[in-house]
């Protein structure tokens, strides 16, 4: 059954295709993969090969395995995911990485902001590191606020953390300690090359930067200086060979780059602003 479903995932073109299989098989019966590496004659219910079958149909359109499984993993932790948010990726986690280089005290009592929020991951995935944080998430899609409410459920933080909706900074007021955000920054006319995950099965609002890539920041940060407390700073996410043209943007806006942080491929991946007067 394996080795049939890798066989037809391997034609559509995943290059994982016996390790999906596994891993689909395993989610409709609810074992690990290594599970059925270690006890291949595992049976299954006539309901469950049905399930299993039907799954690797929808991968072989190229929907997303995290769809399917209606999970991604992300700086640890499990986050639901749907059609309504972006795929958390892992180069994203340095946005992660460098908010605890700039607050490596878990006692410290910082408020975060996280524009754009998507599936919670980012605000999520800080406030758990940083347990006496609190945290407020934007964005202008009502169904991705209920993913970031669901994820926010089911790790228990609830009680930390608020959602709105709001088109980037609109009507947002009051001081930040910290500001996520990983704005859309792929242009407009690079979409169509995306592989068919994302450019099928991801929300377009989230991918579609403008024709330069650059239209949310010139959106985005004129207001950021406004949000930020007297020591606060702000990380946002860039794409290759983006650096120089958000500095621009950031310049204009009143903000200066005071740091930037790489991801595992050596590319710049976040930048660290404050506001030019501090």
């Amino acid at each position: 059954m394996i080795e049939t479903a890798a066989e037809k995932l391997s034609l559509a073109g995943i290059e994982l295709a016996a390790l999906e299989a596994r891993l689909l098989l395993g989610h409709v019966g609810g074992v690990t993969k290594e599970h059925l590496f270690a006890w291949p004659e595992t049976e299954f219910s006539t309901e469950q090969i049905e399930m299993f079958e039907s799954l690797v149909l929808r991968r072989c359109r190229r929907e997303p395995i995290s769809h399917l499984q209606g999970i991604r993993e992300f700086w640890s932790y499990s986050f639901h995911v749907d059609r309504n948010v972006l795929d958390p990726r892992p180069d994203s986690e340095t946005i992660v990485t460098a908010a605890l280089e700039y607050f490596p005290a878990r006692d410290f009592s910082a408020s975060i902001l996280d524009i754009g929020v998507g599936s919670g991951c980012l605000l999520l995935s800080v406030l758990q590191e940083l347990p006496k944080s609190m945290g407020l998430g934007l964005d202008v899609s009502c169904k991705a606020l209920e993913v970031a409410q669901l994820n926010a459920k089911n790790l228990d933080l609830e009680d930390r953390v608020k959602f709105r909706k709001s088109d980037w900074l609109t009507g947002v007021s009051g001081e930040f300690d910290l500001v996520l955000c990983n704005p859309p920054y792929i242009p407009t006319g690079q979409i169509e090359y995306l592989e068919p995950e994302v450019r099928e099965f991801e929300p377009r609002m989230a991918l579609d930067g403008g024709p330069d890539g650059l239209s949310c920041y010139r959106k985005i940060l004129p207001s950021v200086s406004d949000i930020l407390g007297s020591e606060g700073v702000a990380i946002f996410e860039v794409g290759a060979g983006q650096k120089e043209d958000v500095r621009r943007i950031a310049e204009l806006s009143g903000l200066q780059i005071i740091d930037e942080f790489k991801d595992l491929s050596g590319h710049t991946r976040c930048l660290i602003l404050e506001p030019t007067n501090f």
